[in-house]
């Protein structure tokens, strides 16, 4: 659970360097500074926010379920001598786990 909420915290963090480097890489302002303003000129302050309910909803229907269904699945299949897994049962765990949030977050 703590895996789900820091990646939506981190999201809310970085979405301001995700646009403003795509504004920077599709715009002809120069100089980093003429960019920024450019950035906070054309959309907003509020336009660097936008998109970030559409992160932070795939955060919680698919990123959370798949970390706790991969959690839930290396307990059960864990060796009982306490041994590490095998590199197959750990993929296979891996697969499992991002196919079943796949299917819940779609």
């Amino acid at each position: 659970m703590y895996n789900g909420v820091f990646d939506c915290v981190k999201k809310v963090a970085s979405r301001n360097g995700e646009l403003y480097y795509a504004f920077l890489s599709s715009n002809s302002c120069e100089f980093c500074l003429t960019s920024l303003r450019c950035a906070l000129r054309v959309p907003g302050i509020s336009g660097l926010y936008s998109g970030l309910t559409a992160g932070i909803m795939r955060q919680l229907v698919y990123g959370m379920p798949r970390m706790a269904f991969y959690t839930i699945l290396l307990d059960r299949f864990k060796p009982p001598s306490g041994e590490k897994m095998p590199f197959l049962k750990l993929l296979g765990c891996g697969f499992a786990a991002g196919g079943t949030a796949a299917a819940i977050g779609t």
